[in-house]
């Protein structure tokens, strides 16, 4: 190859190389999680199918419900604003239906007050079983007398699936009654500037149901309340971000996640951050007098940041003073101040726990962590292929996580790319 021909070559090779690298993220660059491909329009012959919009064949959410049958798919239309009786629903009557916003995500918004809320309760109050709800904006849900308003609101039912919504601005984003053989399933939603600022109401408060499943999910800024808090028997908390952030006008957690009566709590892959406010305690763990029969806490691969200044002698998780509580805490990541286990009289529990792989009261090193970004970064050496094959749970529950959250409310496949898994909510 001639000389002039060979630099016209290595030219082109170099330009290709630029372009392609800058195509893709880089390893400390994010990519957002995006769903809206999810949610486009429903063929307009698809069947059994009913339409809500300023144009189409309803116009109010009710009356679209109304018009169903067990099985239909209600389709709503994401490119308006439902205000007042247009936006409410009491769902009875009909089981198997699914809501869903296409085409954008409709917002279901009432003015601040009980006199919109369905029964007093809530925007939605579900009250049929198997319900599915997607892809809907709950806004302005305010009781000032029960001061328990709701985005959605779920009678004694049989499961219920909420899933890529967002609440904000209510006393309660979701609020659930109890119903032991239920299913309460919870996916991609956020969930933010919720509370009525009295500590009793909550981003979600879910009653005394037989199984939460929390996964994928954006919890923050709650005004006195927790950003999470579940009285389910058994509770799957998985690769959530559940965080306080920059802390102001009152919008900050009592803890992030607050199971009072305890049970089967399988605690994996999420990113927790504690704002320097009044509070200073993660998790707790059923520090009430009713308690659930299971007595199993399983916290693995998680990743806990303490901006706390007053929390020397506090701990990430505190427990009820039970010496039959099988407490199992491996491969997480707890930065900042803090004891790893204490018990609600203040006692710590190191060495009546199981303890293995966990990072304590340092920064092994995020992306950035001003930003909230708890990433590892390659200089992360105590974490990067520190971890230890966390097992099954007493029921046979592998463990491992198999997922890592991805901002915002998604998730993207976790595999082992060293010689072992990595400390923490994220592989490197």
């Amino acid at each position: 190859m001639k000389k002039k021909y060979f630099f016209r070559f290595m030219s082109l090779i170099m330009v290709l190389l630029l372009v392609l690298g800058g195509c893709s993220a880089s390893k400390n660059e994010e990519e957002p999680y995006d769903n809206t491909e999810k949610y486009k329009d429903i063929p307009k012959d698809a069947e059994n199918v009913i339409r809500v919009g300023p144009d189409w064949e309803f116009t109010s959410i009710q009356a679209a419900w109304d018009a169903a049958q067990p099985g239909s798919l209600i389709v709503i239309d994401g490119s308006a604003t439902y205000f007042d009786l247009d936006a409410s629903l009491i769902a009875s009557g009909k089981d198997n239906i699914t809501i869903r916003g296409i085409n954008g995500r409709p917002r279901m918004e009432v003015p601040e007050g009980e006199v919109y809320l369905v029964q007093r309760k809530g925007i939605w109050v579900i009250n049929s079983n198997n319900i599915t709800i997607e892809n809907i904006e709950f806004t302005g849900a305010r009781n000032f007398e029960s001061k328990n308003g709701s985005g959605v609101r779920v009678e004694p039912v049989v499961n219920i699936t909420i899933r890529d919504c967002y609440f904000h601005h209510n006393d309660n984003g979701i609020l659930t009654s109890a119903q032991a053989d239920s299913t309460v399933t919870i996916e991609g939603c956020e969930f933010a500037y919720n509370g009525y600022g009295d500590g009793y109401s909550h981003n979600l408060y879910i009653g005394e149901v037989g199984t939460l499943v929390f996964r994928h999910n954006y919890s923050h800024h709650v005004k006195e309340g927790h950003l999470l808090k579940t009285r389910a028997l058994n509770n799957y908390i998985e690769y959530n971000r559940l965080t306080d952030e920059d802390v102001k006008d009152g919008y900050s957690s009592g803890a992030a996640i607050d199971m009072p009566q305890g049970g089967n709590n399988y605690i994996i892959g999420n990113i927790m951050h504690q704002g320097n406010d009044n509070n200073c305690r993660f998790v707790w763990y059923g520090l009430e007098e009713k308690v659930n029969p299971g007595k199993n806490l399983y916290f693995i691969n998680n990743t806990l940041v303490n901006d706390h200044q007053n929390m020397r002698e506090e701990g990430f998780i505190t427990v009820r003073d039970d010496p039959d509580l099988n407490i199992v805490v491996i491969n997480n990541i707890f930065t900042g101040d803090g004891r790893i286990v204490v018990d609600k009289t203040g006692r710590d529990l190191d060495g009546l726990f199981v303890d293995k792989s966990n990072i304590k009261n340092e920064d092994p090193g995020f992306v950035n962590r001003a930003a909230f970004d708890f990433r590892l970064t390659k200089d992360a050496e105590k974490a990067i292929d520190k971890g230890t094959d966390p097992g099954k749970s007493h029921d046979g529950y592998d463990l491992a996580p198999v997922k890592e959250y991805r901002h915002k409310c998604g998730w993207a496949e976790r595999k082992v790319r060293g010689k072992a898994i990595d400390i923490g909510a994220y592989e490197y």
